[in-house]
C-alpha cells in the first residue's frame, strides 16, 4: 500500500517540487496552496491524488487542512512549506 502525503504550499518552489518527487517514488500526494490554478495544474500533470485550496492565514485553515486529509484517505507525511514572514 502507497504512504499518503499532505504538501502545503505546493503552489511554488519547494513544496511543488518535494510534491513531485513524492508522487514520483509512488506516494499517494495530497496537494494544498492558495493558487487554485496552480493546484489544477499540478494535478493535471498526473501523480497527485487530489487538492485542496487552503490559505494558511485564514481561520478556516486547520478544517480545510481536514478535508484535505479525509479526501486523500489519511496521512502518513505532513510536509509544510508555506506561510508568512515579515
Amino acid at each position: 500500500m502507497a504512504k499518503k502525503a499532505i504538501v502545503m504550499g505546493a503552489t511554488s518552489g519547494i513544496g511543488m517540487e518535494v510534491a513531485k518527487l513524492l508522487a514520483a517514488k509512488g506516494w499517494q500526494v495530497g496537494i494544498a496552496g492558495r493558487r487554485i490554478e496552480r493546484l489544477q495544474a499540478l494535478i493535471s500533470q498526473g501523480g497527485i491524488t487530489c487538492y485542496q485550496q487552503i490559505d494558511v492565514t485564514s481561520p478556516d485553515a486547520p478544517a480545510q487542512l481536514l478535508e484535505l486529509i479525509d479526501k486523500l484517505g489519511g496521512m502518513d507525511l505532513y510536509f509544510h512549506s508555506s506561510g508568512i514572514g515579515w
